[in-house]
């Protein structure tokens, strides 16, 4: 009787832990994706948006608003850009430079590589708009 129920017994378990586990499968939640997905712009010239002239200054952010389908941005100053990117409907703003702000010694370029977006900067004196480059 004992050899009986030692079987029966681990059969038992068998049994519990092949239904436990999928139990255990389905209430776990689902991972969810922590990576944005950003909007990418298609190639051609028809989605080329514009180069904006940055003039020198202090500034202490820039913002950018993603038109309906959002977009990407560089920013160009001196031999270095800078990619940004925006959600569609959505402003995205970027502190510069800790409490004294980012001073700016010569014109930068910013290039909003969709058509759609806007963009300006922020200094003491308020919002200063990014004009398009002639």
């Amino acid at each position: 009787m004992t050899r009986m129920r030692m079987a029966m017994g681990g059969l038992g378990l068998v049994v519990l832990a092949g239904v436990a586990v999928p139990l255990a499968a389905q209430t776990q939640p689902k991972p969810t994706n922590p990576t944005p997905q950003w909007p990418t712009s298609p190639a051609g010239p028809q989605s080329q948006g514009q180069e904006l002239a940055i003039p020198a200054g202090t500034y202490n952010a820039l913002v950018l608003v993603g038109g309906a389908s959002g977009g990407r941005a560089r920013l160009v100053v001196g031999g270095h850009e800078f990619g940004l990117a925006v959600p569609a409907n959505a402003t995205a703003v970027v502190p510069l430079g800790g409490p004294t702000g980012w001073v700016l010694n010569t014109p930068a370029t910013l290039r909003l590589q969709a058509s759609g977006m806007e963009a300006w900067g922020m200094n003491a004196g308020g919002p200063v708009r990014f004009e398009p480059k002639k």
